[in-house]
């Protein structure tokens, strides 16, 4: 009884602590604590105003101040949402001065990607730390195991330390205590990022990459973003029709401006497979933060169900006329923004400056040849030439099928120099998504994952080029066992390495072959292959190199407790001087050189050994390795190697088909796994070699 009384009392007090931390006051010491919320946005001043020139002569803002500033907008882009809106606009007035920023600050965040979030956490460590605060802090956006910011060192400690005692105060439970107590203990390392840095993400196609750069500062008329589900594409979009709308206000009487009568409507419309998804998904967004905006509210006249009209300075200047003369008919506004649905045919004759396509791919359906997305798209595209330059398409979806109008608009985009396309993955778009819970995604379905998250068309995401079954097969076999630390005296084993390109793993595997007893039509007996030891080193942190001496050190170390027949590496800028390391102590090493032919081979190879049952895996992860530098490592050996083969894709190119991850993801352990085997296999070439010099075997060495 004592002991629930106690736990009682414990959970009584904590959520007194907890009241007590969110509870509201009217009055704060310091008024320069408040933030802007929603509801003060009426009282936002406006920014400077810009000067009329040449380049701009409508006293544009930029795409940038126009989202972020509380008298527009009031919002916040991630990264990639800040970049594909710079990038549209680059060409356009009030934007010619923005750049793709490379330069890296020595201290701060200034020219870091994610320093409009680390503001946001300072911000709510400190409105949590004052005792008079106005508004109930908000948590930020990015929860703590997404955050950059968590793991920079140039986040303040003690700032992130408070973070995490605010967080361990709310956990209601130990496991969600244990779960922050391993978020808090992750190694802190510099994340200062560029634009152009993150413009290299290894998940950005080379192809994509340099479209983006080479195109940067041109007028697009078209945009084509192939984003993955939840990735903010609704939002973004609606902050561009909004932008439009606002470009078309300060034109005063843009009527003026293009081939149209005095009071002609000027419709910016978004379109998706029915009425309620297109309202939902960006017109409400649009009406939101119209009525929230100190700039659009004095310029809303009539807003009906799926539609807002928008009075331009001329067109209250004629309210005005009328109303002095006694007309009692008064313009409504002669901007509107509308939505409707595919299928509405009441769109096709509207002056249109903005079309906006939402999900096209999705309207190609089941039925390609139905042709309803191309039939959309060309009733509608030639309503843009009023506008000429200015007339803008925009074209958002997931990818599905290399098919239909909405795939040929992403092909010709590399070529087209009036289209801008991005291509990215949910979780470049929206840092915001769990990454356990996109983990959870992916395991339900690889294929599916690689194109509704991955952004791959389904050609481009490849076939799968492993079956499950097969895979899951190989580990069932040695489900129980562990990495072998030591071999066998007289086995023959054969190591390979994968060194590390940009952000992936440096990986090593061991096997070894076995007769399984059968014969083959040769005579010979049908060889089987045994993956003994897998090992991997994780990047030290993004951009900063491997410690090339320590894995040179944990190789002898490993070379001496196998009878290391033949040790290959990939061929790689570093492997020269390992290799001739390891030479050195005895080891016969050769580089290889990944070839297409060979890759083909090596890979052939391995899909034989799984469809015919004559590989196997060890299951159970290595808990805990010790490293040449006294620390230990917890690996997953067993399970990324799993992952990593069900991940396989086999690609189609002009040269030949080439098996590799999706983009974005890794293939160095099945590499490797590949490599090791084929040489395993193949052993008869080498019992022709020169015995190399054996290095000392020692069996009561201390282990790893």
């Amino acid at each position: 009884m004592a002991k629930a009384s106690d736990l009682r009392d414990s959970n009584q007090a904590k959520q007194r602590m907890l009241q007590e931390l969110f509870k509201f006051e009217q009055e704060t010491s310091d008024p320069d604590d408040i933030q802007i919320s929603s509801t003060d946005r009426d009282y936002a001043s406006a920014p400077p105003e810009i000067k009329q020139t040449a380049l701009n002569p409508d006293g544009i803002v930029d795409i940038f101040t126009f989202c972020e500033h509380p008298y527009f907008l009031g919002l916040k882009l991630t990264p990639w949402q800040k970049l594909i809106c710079k990038s549209f606009y680059s060409g356009t007035p009030g934007n010619t001065h923005l750049i793709i920023e490379k330069d890296r600050a020595d201290e701060g965040c200034n020219g870091c990607i994610w320093k409009n979030h680390n503001e946001s956490e300072v911000n709510y460590v400190n409105q949590m730390r004052n005792t008079n605060r106005k508004l109930r802090p908000e948590e930020p956006a990015i929860r703590p195991e997404n955050s950059p910011c968590l793991l920079c060192n140039r986040y303040k400690t003690e700032d992130r330390k408070f973070y995490f005692e605010m967080q361990m105060a709310s956990a209601l439970n130990d496991k969600a205590k244990a779960e922050i107590q391993r978020l808090e203990d992750r190694e802190i390392y510099d994340l200062f990022t560029t634009e152009w840095e993150m413009l290299h993400a290894e998940e950005i196609g080379e192809k994509v990459r340099q479209q983006i750069i080479s195109k940067w500062g041109s007028k697009f008329q078209e945009l084509i973003l192939v984003l993955g589900r939840r990735s903010g594409k609704s939002f973004m979009v609606s902050v561009i029709a909004l932008y439009e709308v606002y470009r078309f206000l300060m034109m005063d009487h843009p009527q003026a401006r293009f081939p149209l009568t005095e009071f002609d409507t000027i419709s910016i419309v978004n379109i998706a497979n029915s009425q309620r998804q297109a309202k939902g998904a960006i017109f409400d967004k649009m009406r939101s933060y119209c009525f929230k905006s100190p700039f659009f509210s004095q310029y809303v006249g009539k807003e009906i169900q799926g539609e807002i009209h928008f009075l331009t300075p001329h067109d209250k200047k004629e309210n005005e006329r009328r109303i002095a003369q006694g007309n009692t008919s008064l313009l409504t506004g002669t901007i509107q923004a509308i939505s409707g649905h595919s299928n509405s045919s009441t769109l096709v004759g509207l002056t249109v400056a903005v079309v906006i396509i939402d999900e096209m791919a999705e309207m190609a359906g089941n039925n390609p040849e139905g042709n309803a997305d191309e039939i959309l798209y060309d009733k509608l595209k030639p309503a843009l030439a009023t506008f000429g330059s200015d007339g803008k398409m925009i074209c958002i979806s997931n990818p599905l099928a290399p098919q239909g109008k909405f795939y040929n608009l992403y092909e010709s985009s590399f070529d087209d120099p009036y289209t801008l396309m991005f291509q990215l993955p949910t979780w470049l778009s929206n840092p915001t998504i769990s990454k356990s819970w996109l983990e959870s995604e992916k395991n339900k379905s690889r294929k599916t994952f690689n194109i509704f998250y991955g952004a791959q068309f389904s050609s481009g995401s490849g076939d799968t080029f492993l079956s499950e079954e097969d895979v899951l097969q190989a580990f069932r076999r040695k489900f129980d066992d562990r990495r072998l630390e030591y071999g066998e005296p007289l086995q023959r084993y054969f190591m390979h390495l994968d060194p590390a390109h940009s952000s992936d793993y440096y990986s090593l595997v061991i096997s070894h072959a076995e007769p399984t007893g059968d014969v083959g039509a040769d005579g010979r007996d049908i060889q089987k292959i045994i993956i003994d030891h897998i090992h991997y080193w994780e990047p030290i942190a993004p951009k900063r190199p491997y410690n090339q001496d320590e894995i040179d050190e944990y190789i002898i170390r490993i070379a001496q407790r196998f009878n290391i027949i033949l040790c290959t590496y990939d061929q790689h800028w570093s492997s020269q001087a390992s290799i001739t390391k390891m030479r050195q102590h005895g080891l016969n090493c050769q580089m290889t050189a990944f070839t297409g032919q060979f890759g083909r081979e090596i890979y052939q190879n391995l899909y034989e050994l799984f469809v015919n049952q004559r590989i196997e895996i060890y299951g159970i992860n290595t808990i805990s390795c010790e490293l040449p530098n006294g620390k230990y490592a917890e690996l997953k050996d067993s399970t990324f190697a799993k992952e990593q083969l069900l991940d396989l894709q086999r690609k189609y190119k002009s040269t030949g088909w080439k098996v590799e991850a999706p983009r974005g993801q890794k293939d160095d352990i099945p590499d490797c796994i590949a490599a090791a085997a084929y040489q395993a296999l193949k052993d008869r070439v080498f019992k022709t070699l020169p015995k190399p010099r054996s290095m000392t075997f020692n069996p009561w060495r201390q282990r790893l």
